[in-house]
């Protein structure tokens, strides 16, 4: 099922504003700039705030308005947890009407143009809430308990207010804390963000806050994650496990970083031809942006077709972009002889694959090795 602005939408009182009806958020995933550009997840809402939910309604609102598509799977199984009294469903139906209106109180303020628009879904969405003939009543039971009707009803009308109350302390505590610089030993802005994650993780775990900056410092990664293979002659070697666009875009934004100003030859195997001729395109637009592009065979892997594409298919989509030179010279070892005499002082030979790409890197330092030392 898909949900765009896009004037197909069936008839809803609130839409694009009823994100409760457009899927669960205990299971969903998003584009990762996608989520940064809306601006991602408020902390002034959901559970744990006085707000008490909506930090899962407010995304799926954004990346509506914002042009994009929300996709939901309702074969997916998800876990959710049913509450065992009825206290705790009283919290629950009280949470629901407050995170609905707190988070169109966000939406509001984010952007004051879509007031008049939020304005006149209220007024359907009260008929829908109140209407006993309405979709939303006409499914509940006979037995079912007005005072949780009137609970939903009342965390609506404090909604906006509760969320001013998150707002403020989420600012008290920011201030209260204050800031930490930190630095990573790893390159790039992806590593960066991750160090927060475990940052968080850590603060959360109850380590303290020297002892994170002082992991966080020292840290070197793990192997075939930009690992540094080694350097003859002023040629750097590096390997990385990427084998998708989203990483091997970060990981080129990293080498930047790190090697400001040296060209970058990008070598890469691909890792299944099914993966290679669906992201074909996506593929050459990342790696057009390097130096030089290199392409060996593709890796099968699982894929009994071998036919659908290939490395000179994706060297030519390269190519047709017309930026940076590639070429497909053969598998693993051809394409690293290929390399040894054309690479020069200064270049950094970035090797990416999930396959037997880390052959590449090995072979062309040992290649390089007994150039400089012949």
């Amino acid at each position: 099922m898909v949900h765009e602005l896009d004037g197909s939408e069936p008839e809803s009182p609130l839409f694009p504003y009823a994100a409760g009806s457009l899927g669960t958020g205990a299971s969903m995933a998003f584009r990762t700039q996608v989520l940064r550009d809306v601006g991602a997840f408020d902390p002034a809402l959901g559970g744990g705030t006085p707000a008490r939910a909506g930090e899962d309604l407010s995304p799926f609102v954004e990346v509506l308005l914002a042009g994009w598509r929300l996709v939901y799977e309702p074969a997916a199984i998800a876990r959710h947890f049913h509450r065992r009294t009825y206290e705790e469903l009283r919290r629950v139906m009280l949470g629901y009407g407050s995170g609905l209106s707190a988070y169109l109180t966000r939406t509001a303020v984010r952007d004051p143009r879509r007031i008049p628009g939020i304005a006149r879904r209220a007024l359907r969405g009260a008929r829908f809430l109140l209407d006993p003939g309405s979709p939303k009543n006409a499914r509940k039971r006979a037995d079912y308990p007005a005072e949780l009707t009137r609970l939903e009803l009342q965390g609506i009308l404090w909604g906006p207010a509760w969320y001013v109350r998150s707002v403020l302390a989420v600012r008290r505590a920011r201030r209260s804390r204050g800031t930490v610089t930190a630095r990573i030993g790893l390159p790039g802005r992806h590593n960066a963000e991750n160090g927060l994650v475990a940052a968080g993780a850590a603060l959360a775990a109850g380590a303290g806050v020297a002892a994170i900056v002082d992991g966080l410092g020292t840290y070197t990664g793990v192997g075939r994650r930009l690992e540094l293979k080694g350097e003859v002659d002023g040629i750097v070697v590096l390997d990385d496990y990427g084998h998708h666009p989203t990483a091997m875009a970060a990981t080129f934004a990293a080498v930047a970083d790190r090697y400001p100003g040296r060209r970058l030859w990008a070598v890469y195997e691909p890792l299944t031809f099914h993966r290679t001729a669906a992201m074909l395109g996506e593929f050459a637009e990342v790696l057009a942006r390097a130096d030089r592009v290199v392409i060996a065979e593709i890796h099968a892997g699982r894929d009994p077709d071998t036919t659908i594409t290939s490395a000179g298919a994706l060297a030519d989509a390269v190519n047709a972009r017309g930026g940076a030179p590639a070429w497909a010279p053969g598998s693993v070892e051809s394409t690293a002889d290929w390399l040894a005499p054309r690479v020069e002082r200064g270049d950094v030979v970035l090797v990416m694959g999930g396959g037997r790409s880390y052959m590449i890197a090995e072979r062309l330092l040992a290649d390089l090795r007994a150039r400089s030392a012949g």
